[in-house]
């Protein structure tokens, strides 16, 4: 049996998955924080954060730039 899956439910269930969805959240929900995120410039890892629904200060203790 073959299943049908459109450019829409891709691009769908990718947004999801990264959690582009979602207006609020916390670190402790954050999936994307099991892996961590790419700080790419000089805001890059907190952008990565606040479109995931995140507002971290710049000094929060919870996380760690490695």
């Amino acid at each position: 049996m073959t299943t049908t899956v459109t450019r829409a439910d891709v691009l769908g269930f990718r947004v999801r998955a990264h959690q582009l969805d979602r207006a609020e959240g916390t670190l402790a929900d954050t999936a994307v924080l099991d892996l961590g995120v790419q700080d790419t410039g000089p805001d890059g890892a907190r952008w990565a954060l606040a479109v995931r629904g995140l507002e971290v200060p710049a000094d929060s203790p919870d996380l760690a730039l490695a």
